[in-house]
């Protein structure tokens, strides 16, 4: 079957890591503030780039209803990187996504139909967010999956001030059409020298890289303590039911897969 445009866009998606050796070593997902977004989206052409502030609990309210909803904050092409167009409106402008821009939302497919009965005439409204008015200037496809999945997005307007003096925001990059990942990867550290060599300044016979890898890993590789953890918790639950001294007076149903134990009856008496 020939790959469909959906598949090599999706291929192109990614994120980006960061590698040290050396004094302080690590190989993970590059933290971003405000200074090395600004690098990045002004100095690396190879990428369609984007940044989020993750998402947070909200209250909506459009007329008399009022509704508790989770925002994502997100930069400017953050959804042009998923290619992601909203079926009713459009995606954030670069204006919106400035410090002290307009406020503007994007509403997810479900909360349009469920609050607005999927009127289209919702556009160009204002509703409330955290008790202020925001317009709403697009929906989303039925279909559309994000990183976030939210139920309303906001613009994230990064800078270097306040949040954006740490390492608060994730970015997304897209490779164009007509750039390689090499380049991507060559004009990313080109980009974070100066950063680089400012970390390795303070960390002796540290070397530091950057480099991308596809957005599903970034993303999945940040659940996996997670997972690891409830895998290890659900393992000892097992054990607990599972192994029980053959000289105890006590004896318990086996769970699936626990009776083949040897030296042990699991039948209550």
């Amino acid at each position: 079957m020939a790959p469909t445009w959906t598949s090599f866009l999706t291929k192109r998606m990614s994120t980006i890591y960061e590698s040290v050796t050396g004094a302080r070593s690590h190989d993970e997902r590059a933290g971003i503030d405000g200074e090395k977004w600004e690098l990045l989206r002004d100095n690396v052409p190879a990428l369609i780039s984007a940044v989020s502030g993750g998402t947070s609990g909200i209250n909506l309210q459009a007329g008399s209803h009022v509704q508790y909803v989770h925002d994502g904050r997100i930069s400017a092409h953050y959804l042009d990187v998923l290619a992601l167009q909203p079926i009713v409106g459009r995606n954030f402008s670069e204006d919106e996504d400035r410090p002290h821009g307009p406020k503007a939302t994007i509403l997810s497919y479900s909360l349009w139909r469920s609050v607005f009965g999927a009127d289209e005439s919702v556009i160009g409204r204002a509703i409330l967010l955290r008790s202020e008015p925001y317009t709403v200037v697009g929906v989303l496809p039925q279909d559309a999956i994000t990183p976030l999945n939210a139920d309303v997005y906001t613009p994230l307007q990064p800078s270097r001030e306040g949040e954006g003096g740490g390492t608060n925001f994730d970015v997304i990059t897209r490779v164009r059409p007509d750039a390689t990942w090499q380049e991507a990867n060559a004009e990313i550290n080109r980009a974070w020298t100066l950063r680089a060599q400012r970390f390795e300044k303070n960390n002796p016979s540290a070397h530091v890289t950057y480099y991308s890898v596809p957005l599903q890993k970034g993303e999945t590789d940040s659940l996996r303590p997670q997972v690891l953890a409830l895998m290890l918790a659900a393992g000892f639950i097992l054990l607990r039911f599972c192994i029980v001294s053959p000289s105890s007076p006590f004896r318990f149903f086996a769970l699936p897969g626990c009776s083949d134990l040897p030296g042990h009856n699991f039948t209550i008496t």
